[in-house]
């Protein structure tokens, strides 16, 4: 469980608890708990897998947003498809990489702290 799992996880647990009236507030709040770094706090990868989970009404205690269409970002679009695949083959959650090379049409793309938010979402019991 890297930081942005982490992160998701706090943020997820702030958000249903009223601590913060957004997601996208949750998630500030709980990667500036989780990293000292302003580049880490701004990354786009993870928030945007992050709040396209959230959009889509896939995080459990949160309600679909945009008729539970996610965020349209490709970032969402990865964590959105892994989630998918986590659900067609569970073994996938032991492998990160194997589950970001399982995702389609990335496009020489590298993984950047998507698969981190969905894994960890899915190891604490957070997906539904």
């Amino acid at each position: 469980m890297g930081q942005y799992g982490r992160a998701a996880v706090y943020a997820t647990k702030c958000f249903l608890q009223g601590k913060c009236s957004t997601l996208r507030d949750a998630w500030d709040l709980a990667v500036a708990q989780h990293s000292d770094k302003i580049s880490s706090q701004v990354k786009a990868c993870p928030r945007e897998a992050y709040l396209a989970l959230c959009d889509a009404g896939l995080v459990k205690g949160v309600v679909a947003r945009n008729g539970g269409i996610p965020t349209n970002t490709v970032n969402g679009q990865y964590a959105v498809e892994a989630y998918r695949l986590l659900k067609e083959n569970p073994n996938l959650a032991s492998d990160k990489k194997a589950l970001w090379d399982a995702i389609p049409d990335k496009t020489g793309k590298s993984e950047n702290g998507q698969m981190d938010v969905v894994l960890t979402l899915y190891s604490a019991g957070q997906l539904k």
